[in-house]
């Protein structure tokens, strides 16, 4: 870094987030929406504040992980703390934000951006990017479906891998069959096959609805380094 980038990178790193005489703050939303423990959430911003400081000193567009995108998103809910106490009177300048078109294109796009942002990120700060934060580019631009969920009226259930689930499943197929079929009602065949009903209905779940909420585009957003202009986000 040179003497202005420093001078800059203080300024990111006094930054102040959370508000303390507040009794919800910025670090506990972005925690309680996420699903994040407090220690993750404050590594998560640490990683905003560098991200930060690429945008303003690269000078080639940008794209952050998942991670750091939900907390760029999140504070610029906070209209003030964003557009006034950090763009205008902190990096001095105006970072926008916006959506992904959602073509092929875009994908491979923002996936070129997030391969650079990696690199950038590892120049300027002489380091990985942690990996817990920043996945691969390959990691990052899964397809995702993201929807919020009132975590008041619904469980939400995480999905089991493949190779584990189908495990369980055909296990558990051996057992009905050798359980029933020892009462004379059922074969061990039987209990498979419905072991396989289950899965094709798996199947059919996980992606027959594969469009509802999802685009072929998959999820990417930026901004154009050291200028404070054009960017993506989905």
């Amino acid at each position: 870094m040179n003497t202005t980038q420093q001078v800059l990178w203080k300024k990111i790193q006094a930054f102040q987030f959370d508000i303390p005489e507040a009794d919800f703050c910025f670090s506990d939303r972005l925690a309680r929406e996420n699903g994040w423990d407090k220690d993750y959430t404050l590594d998560v911003i640490e990683e905003y504040r560098k991200f930060l400081f690429l945008m303003c000193t690269s000078t080639h567009p940008l794209t952050p992980s998942d991670q750091v995108d939900q907390a760029w998103h999140l504070h610029m809910v906070y209209t003030h703390s964003y557009w006034v106490e950090l763009c205008q009177n902190t990096l001095q300048q105006e970072i926008h934000h916006g959506p992904t078109k959602g073509s092929a294109e875009e994908k491979e796009k923002f996936n070129d951006w997030y391969a650079r942002t990696l690199d950038t990120y590892q120049d300027t700060f002489g380091q990985v990017a942690p990996t817990n934060i920043w996945p691969s580019p390959d990691d990052r631009f899964q397809e995702l479906n993201y929807q919020r969920v009132n975590m008041h009226q619904n469980w939400v259930i995480k999905k089991p891998e493949w190779g584990s689930f189908l495990t369980t499943l055909l296990l558990i197929g051996i057992w009905v069959g050798m359980v029933i079929g020892s009462a004379g009602k059922l074969s061990i065949g039987s209990g498979i096959v419905i072991v396989f009903g289950a899965i094709f209905f798996y199947i059919a779940t996980k992606f027959g609805t594969k469009g509802s909420g999802n685009y072929s585009g998959g999820v990417g957003c930026g901004s154009c380094g050291g200028c404070g202009g054009c960017g993506g986000c989905g």
